[in-house]
């Protein structure tokens, strides 16, 4: 009766919808979806059901197509994540009064049950732990096609409220295997963000020696315009663990400024918070560096003259860390990690 159910409301969804479309070679487009995407598809009703995903959500959580279709996903996440899933669910108004289509993109962290291991076996679903899925989409309205009533006046049924989602799992930095590839590095911070170590590759990358960021903060490196969302993925992942930033500016040695993406985790060491540390993986976006940019040196603050031979000139250097507030390891949310 469950699996009858979603099977009625996909195909009211597909009816409403433009699916099946073809490519240039006569190919289903719908088939290259699952093969380009890192992730799984998920359609969630506006109640929370989940009424499609993909075939390869098991290779992602362990549990098949079968066994989670039906169901509501509220007994599948953490406890702590179902306020921010309700929100998403939940269609956003406009303050304004001119007719503004409200904003229907969706982008947070959950986490939910998954039967797989590190080494690849599947558990029992009593036995799950929690995975943390960064999960992007859109809030969706579809229209379904109008039906003649017996008296012939055509029927309008409202419009059908679902949540598109491409829910991605979050590799653990323990499972990656060398080398990182081109454009990537891997760093380690204390709690309040702090490089504790750094790969060689930052040299490639941004210029800096492994030395230049030892002991210093990270918020030193983000540019000021994008403190806030990287400061919102720091609070994701100090409660859950783990955590994907968007895109955002690290600044480089010689100037400019490196478009980077990152991926979070939270490693324990031993007993107690004061041995766990965090392990980023920064992957290279795209860089871009002004034509007035010099060589810059974070420890000498001197700058070079590229115009004339003279020795470099003192410079006091502008520090974007007085304008970000990192998060303070005691300043977790009341709902934090489970072990």
């Amino acid at each position: 009766m469950r699996l009858t159910i979603s099977y009625l409301r996909m195909h009211r969804l597909c009816a409403a919808g433009e699916w099946n479309q073809v490519g240039a070679g006569g190919e289903p487009l719908d088939a290259c979806y699952l093969k380009a995407l890192e992730g799984f598809v998920m359609v969630l009703t506006a109640e929370g059901d989940m009424a499609y995903l993909s075939e390869n959500v098991s290779k992602h959580l362990g549990l098949s197509q079968l066994e989670l279709i039906g169901h509501s996903i509220f007994d599948f996440i953490h406890p702590c994540d179902q306020e921010e899933l309700q929100d998403a669910l939940t269609p956003q108004q406009t303050l304004s009064r001119r007719k503004v289509e409200a904003p229907t993109e969706r982008c947070f962290s959950l986490r939910m049950k998954s039967t797989l291991t590190s080494r690849g076996r599947t558990l029992n679903l009593k036995a799950a732990t929690w995975k943390v899925l960064n999960c992007s989409g859109h809030m969706r309205a579809y229209k379904p096609p109008a039906q003649t009533s017996p008296a012939g006046s055509p029927d309008s049924e409202p419009p059908l409220q679902c949540l598109v989602l491409i829910c991605e799992t979050i590799p653990h930095p323990g499972s990656l295997e060398p080398p990182l590839g081109r454009g990537a590095f891997l760093s380690r911070h204390s709690l309040d963000m702090k490089f504790t170590y750094c790969d060689d590759r930052i040299a490639e990358v941004a210029g800096y020696s492994p030395d230049d960021l030892i002991g210093c903060s990270a918020y030193e490196y983000i540019h000021a315009l994008d403190s806030d969302a990287v400061s919102k993925s720091i609070h994701t992942l100090l409660s859950k663990g783990q955590a994907v930033t968007g895109q955002y500016r690290f600044l480089a040695r010689s100037g400019g400024y490196l478009w980077t993406q990152t991926q979070a985790t939270v490693v324990s060491g031993g007993r107690g918070p004061q041995s766990e540390s965090i392990v980023c993986v920064h992957f290279l976006i795209r860089w871009k560096r002004p034509e007035w940019c010099c060589p810059w040196s974070k420890r000498s603050n001197t700058l070079a003259d590229p115009f004339s031979g003279a020795p470099p000139l003192r410079r006091t250097p502008l520090t974007l860390g007085t304008a970000l507030t990192p998060l303070a390891p005691g300043s977790l949310p009341s709902c934090t990690r489970l072990p």
